[in-house]
């Protein structure tokens, strides 16, 4: 998914255009070996022209294979990312404060190295099958599993005098 220099000045007369396009970023495993599969993701998005930037806004969506954290089994994590970068087409007038400003070096700005930071940025830590989260054991001898459920309404032990403060005195 790329665009030459010239494309791009083409482009820039109409000053936004829209594109489609299914990407193969397979090679995205060899940054995180827990990928075990990733299907080609789809992106579709718009590119805007200001001054000499050019701002890309885009969704990416597609399927990736991970690992189980409990049984390693395969689970299939959808992808779905909204993103968006921003380019300069002249050295000259980037202002290097700007971290989330890129420069475009050479003749062709390519997407796919940005779609690729964005789906490893956006996978999650771990995942869990369904099957190994209705089977696994909540809790044993001096362990308990902590979850966003369990914790909705406990107050932590250490806070608790503090919950009395806002107590009403009479």
């Amino acid at each position: 998914m790329n665009w030459t220099i010239p494309e791009l000045n083409r482009l820039k007369k109409q000053r936004t255009f829209s594109f489609h396009e299914q990407v193969d970023v397979s090679d995205i495993r060899k940054q995180n070996p827990d990928i075990r599969r990733i299907s080609e993701v789809q992106v579709k998005g718009k590119g805007e022209f200001t001054h000499h930037q050019l701002t890309l806004t885009y969704h990416i969506s597609g399927t990736v294979v991970l690992p189980c954290a409990f049984t390693l089994k395969d689970v299939h994590y959808p992808l779905s990312i909204d993103d968006m970068e921003v380019f300069h087409f002249s050295s000259d007038v980037y202002n290097e404060e700007h971290e989330e400003v890129h420069v475009i070096d050479g003749e062709v700005l390519d997407l796919v190295p940005y779609i690729m930071e964005s789906i490893l940025l956006n996978l999650p830590m771990r995942v869990v099958n369904e099957e190994a989260r209705k089977t696994m054991e909540i809790s044993g001898e001096g362990w308990e599993l902590i979850t966003e459920e369990s914790q909705k309404d406990k107050i932590d032990p250490r806070l608790a005098d503090l919950a009395k403060f806002f107590e009403d005195k009479e």
